[in-house]
C-alpha cells in the first residue's frame, strides 16, 4: 500500500482499500432449480474485467439448455462442464501473464517464475514455442489475437514458423505491412493526447473544499 501511496501525484484524498478476494467457481454452478451467478458462481481476478463476459455467457448457456420441472442431470451436467471449462480458460489466460514475467524484484515475482501451472496452459505454450501456432477454441473469450499479445509482451517466442509461409511473396508481404504500419502512424497522429480527451470528455467536476 506504501508503494502506492508514494507513486501518487498530488494530494491524496482517501485511503486505498484492500479488498481481499478467495479465487475459484461453485463445483456445480447449476443444481436443480438453483442457478449461481457472478460472484455467487465464481472469481478469477480482476486483471481481466470478465465477470461481465461469464454473467452474459453464462445466462446465454443456460437459455439454449432451458429446463421443464423436472431439471434434466444430464442437462446439468454439460451445462456445469462448459461453466467450468470457460473459468478454466479465462485461468490459463490470466497465469500466463504471471508464469512467463522476466520481474525477479520480489519473492512474489520469483516465486510466480518457479509456479507449477495448468497442464492446459503448460500444452498451449509448448505448442505455441515449436511454430507460433495457436488454434482458437469454440466460443472461447480470448481469441489467438489476445494471446499473441501476451506471448509477445512477455517475449515468449517460437523456435520456428509454420513452413507454408515460405509460399508469400516477402516483397509483397513486407509492402503489405509497411503500408499498414504507416496507416496506423496516421491514425495515431489524428487522434487526441490522453490529457486532452480526459479533459474534453472525463473531467472530473471540481469539489469545493
Amino acid at each position: 500500500m506504501q508503494t502506492l501511496l508514494n507513486s501518487v501525484v498530488g494530494e491524496v484524498i482517501g485511503e486505498p482499500h484492500i479488498i481481499p478476494f478467495v479465487t475459484g467457481i461453485r463445483k456445480q454452478s447449476w443444481h436443480n432449480n438453483c442457478l449461481a451467478l457472478g460472484l455467487a458462481q465464481g472469481f478469477l481476478e480482476p486483471l481481466e474485467s470478465t465477470a461481465i463476459h461469464l454473467v452474459s455467457k453464462t445466462l446465454a448457456l443456460f437459455v439454449r439448455m432451458f429446463p421443464d420441472k423436472q431439471c434434466n442431470s444430464i442437462q446439468m451436467a454439460e451445462f456445469n462442464r462448459r461453466v467450468r471449462a470457460d473459468y478454466q480458460e479465462i485461468r490459463d489466460f490470466l497465469v500466463l501473464h504471471y508464469c512467463t514475467t522476466k520481474r525477479s524484484d520480489s519473492a512474489f515475482w520469483q516465486d510466480c517464475q518457479t509456479m507449477a501451472i495448468p497442464e492446459s496452459l503448460q500444452q498451449k505454450i509448448d505448442f505455441f514455442k515449436v511454430a507460433g501456432g495457436l488454434i482458437p477454441e469454440v466460443e472461447a473469450l480470448f481469441q489467438p489475437t489476445s494471446w499473441y499479445a501476451v506471448f509477445e509482451g512477455m517475449q515468449v517466442r517460437p523456435a520456428g514458423f509454420n513452413p507454408t509461409l515460405h509460399a508469400l511473396n516477402s516483397q509483397k508481404l513486407a509492402q503489405s505491412l509497411a503500408q499498414g504500419q504507416a496507416a496506423l502512424a496516421r491514425s495515431v497522429v489524428k487522434q487526441p493526447s490522453h490529457q486532452a480527451f480526459l479533459t474534453d470528455y472525463c473531467q472530473a467536476p471540481k469539489i469545493e473544499s
